[in-house]
């Protein structure tokens, strides 16, 4: 017998309680587009996969999430040891973080906006956090824990520093060059 041969009350419970949730949104876009689906965010926007802009999403001074979050780059790290600490997350991890990068990178406006870093990234946060647990488990109690911790502390007083820039407007919302990155450098005025 197949699940849904002997599961197909449950199966059924949960088409019927997608349907409730998802029927209102088709609603809205029906009565608001004229259309069952729409994009909102209208016909100018689009992906690219012929070129994805990866460097740029990861390392660039405008919106590079590892230039803006260096405290990830441990996190990636982390993810070597995930089979010795957290078997489970090796292959969803392995999954979901390069398609995120992809899509990311191959949104015609990659750098998505104003935000402090990039916030594409925010949701996989809870992933980075466990490559950055297993990390730690690594290194905790070697000589490579101590400069690990002062290379972390670096980076999280660094990122402490940049988001009170960019929130008093020093740092931009977006397009930061690396001459401005430079000339505002832990400074606190134009």
């Amino acid at each position: 017998m197949t699940f849904l041969t002997v599961r197909w009350k449950e199966a059924l419970t949960v088409v019927v309680i997608a349907a409730i949730v998802i029927l209102p949104q088709l609603a809205m876009y029906r009565h608001a587009a004229g259309q069952w689906l729409a994009s909102p965010y209208g016909p100018d926007e689009w992906f690219d996969f012929s070129s994805p802009k990866i460097l740029e999403v990861l390392f660039s001074t405008a919106k590079g999430l590892f230039f803006w979050s260096p405290l990830l780059l441990f996190s990636v790290v982390g993810f070597a040891f995930l089979p010795r600490y957290a078997p489970q997350i090796v292959l969803p991890a392995a999954i979901v973080l390069p398609v995120n990068v992809y899509l990311v990178a191959s949104w015609w406006e990659w750098q998505f906006g104003g935000s402090y870093g990039h916030r594409e990234f925010t949701d996989l946060l809870p992933v980075f956090a466990i490559g950055l647990a297993a990390f730690f488990a690594r290194v905790r109690g070697t000589r490579w824990g101590t400069a690990a911790g002062i290379l972390i502390t670096f980076a999280v007083v660094l990122s402490i520093v940049q988001m009170l820039q960019y929130w008093l407007g020093i740092i931009p919302i977006r397009d930061t060059t690396w001459e401005l990155y430079r000339s505002i450098f832990l400074r606190f005025s134009r």
